[in-house]
């Protein structure tokens, strides 16, 4: 399961974390809880994981926000958690754009899903905001399976931007 999607706010005078929660996306199962966490000062641009049919193991790609100027900086990885099986892949936003909204499709596990993409607003330190749930060119970015039943979509509010990823996992992310 996919728990929750933590986003951050941003303003040229603070920068204030508030965590928001999404559908619980895949099943109830999974001994093992995880929270993939770009932490403090950083953006979600991505994710690695493994996948066949489900999707294996799940880790999210960050990206350093300097805090006087807004321009994004160095990547670092969180995790993967979860399985061993699959094929090991990266899914990225394009340089300059940050995740705000996630697509999953899943069953008893997640299959997998994609990221919305959204232009980073150097100045405003945040990223454009949309709903639009249709991919335009260089919009989306898909990971794990592209089997799968149940489709869900959630959106960060105007003015936030992903930051995590929190659920449950055993030999799939559940």
């Amino acid at each position: 399961s996919i728990q929750r999607l933590r986003t951050l706010r941003s303003t040229s005078q603070s920068t204030a974390s508030t965590e928001y929660s999404t559908p619980v996306f895949g099943g109830g199962g999974g001994n093992n809880s995880y929270n993939l966490d770009c932490g403090s000062g950083s953006i979600m641009v991505g994710a690695i994981y493994k996948s066949g049919s489900w999707l294996d193991a799940l880790g999210i790609i960050c990206q350093r926000v300097n805090s006087q100027t807004g321009f994004l900086g160095d990547e670092f990885t969180r995790g993967p958690v979860g399985g061993v099986g699959g094929t090991a892949k990266t899914s990225r936003c394009p340089q300059g754009q940050a995740v705000q909204g996630i697509v999953v499709r899943s069953g008893q596990f997640v299959n997998g899903g994609g990221f919305f993409c959204r232009d980073w607003l150097t100045a405003q330190k945040q990223p454009r905001y949309s709903t639009a749930l249709h991919c335009q060119e260089g919009t989306c970015r898909s990971f794990g399976s592209q089997s799968g039943g149940f489709n869900e979509s959630f959106f960060c509010p105007s003015g936030k931007v992903g930051k995590a990823f929190r659920g449950k996992y055993g030999w799939y992310i559940d």
